[in-house]
This record gives C-alpha cells, structure tokens and sequence, in this order.
C-alpha cells in the first residue's frame, strides 16, 4: 500500500454527526460503550494525523464534526462543491472535539475560533482560503481522480507525485468576504475572552456575524 484514499460512500455527505447518534443512543442503554466509542474514534483520528503514507482525503458533500477528525489530518485533502463544512458541536453544548482545537487552531486569523464557537456552515473556497483544505475538484472528477492515484507510481516522492496528480484537477479560488473577514478577526483574534467576544457581538451593529 504506498497511499490511502478516503471517500464517501454516499452522494449527500462525507461524513456528519454519526458519531453523535451512536453516542446519544449507547449513553442512554451503554454508558460505557460510549467511552470506547470515544476511545476507539479519537486513537482512530490521531493514527491518521501519525500515518507515514500520504492519505488523501476527497471530501465532496456535507462533512461536520467527526468527518472533519477524519478528513482534516490527512496529507492532501480535498473539497468540491458540494462541500458544506462546519464543527456545530457548540450548537448541542459539546466542545469541537475530534482534534477541533488543533486543526481549527491552524485556520487563518480569527476564523477558527469563528468556525468552533459559531458552528458556521463554509464552503470549499472558504475552507481553502482560511487554510482548512487543499483543493477543490468538481465532484464529478473524483472517480478519475481516484483511477489516476490508483495507476500513479509512487515509488519515488509520493507527496509530489500525488500534488502532481491532482495539479491538473484543481479548481481556482474565488473571492470570498473581505469584509466578513476583517470583522471576524477583529472580535475573534483581539478580543480576549469568549465572554468579551459576547458582549461586543451583544452591543455592536454587526453582531449578526
């Protein structure tokens, strides 16, 4: 095996809130249960993020919480445009779990505390411009995404051999919010304390943000 891939098996997501139900159900009948679920899901996401293979990740659909632990560490990831990405843990009273503070952490300027406090839905080209993923490819290229991997020598450099692969794939980025950005970096990155962040959101004329 010189790499792995990972895709959905469906059209709709990649992968979201899964592992919520599991948890919501096994709490209730197998408390227990539900801290090996935990266990086995995070050791799971921290062997990824350890791999020495390239692990291309090719997210194309909704993909929130637990898929993000699955996608966001592998060595090139990918989005289409069917990309709905999102940690909306907060919104049910969790913490952005699944490695959230790391890679959330990694985004650009203010925009991750944005993202896990908010629980705001971006698409591909947001989620390239703020540093989350790579790429993005037309959902409709995966399948011959995938048939070039499979064919590829990777006996060499894999990392450039594979950035090679999917150079002629890659779609450019569009303009996203400039404005948006400002703002968010202004309440997300000077404001000291979440608390603070609230009550100048409370006061302020953009506090639909």
């Amino acid at each position: 095996i010189k790499a792995i891939v990972i895709k959905s098996n469906i059209s709709k997501a990649f992968c979201a809130g899964g592992d919520i139900n599991e948890i919501y159900h096994l709490g209730k009948q197998a408390p227990k249960k539900a801290l090996a679920f935990f266990h086995d899901e995070y050791t799971l996401i921290y062997k990824i993020h350890k791999l020495s293979k390239p692990f291309i990740a090719i997210i194309d659909g909704i993909a929130m919480g637990g898929g993000l632990g699955l996608s966001l560490y592998a060595s090139h990831v990918i989005g289409t445009e069917k990309l709905k990405m999102a940690m909306p843990e907060t919104n049910i009273g969790f913490f952005p779990d699944v490695g959230g503070s790391y890679f959330l952490n990694k985004a650009r300027g203010g925009f991750g505390l944005y993202m896990a406090l908010t629980g705001q839905v971006i698409n591909a080209h947001e989620a390239r411009y703020y540093g989350l993923i790579d790429h993005n490819i037309d959902s409709c290229d995966t399948d011959a995404l995938i048939a070039k991997l499979k064919d590829a020598d990777l006996t060499q450099d894999k990392i450039a051999s594979i950035n090679a692969i999917i150079k002629p794939f890659d779609k450019p980025s569009v303009s996203i919010d400039l404005a948006l950005e400002k703002l968010i970096n202004e309440y997300f990155i000077y404001t000291p304390s979440v608390k603070s962040i609230i009550a100048f959101l409370e006061t302020d004329k953009h506090r639909g943000i």
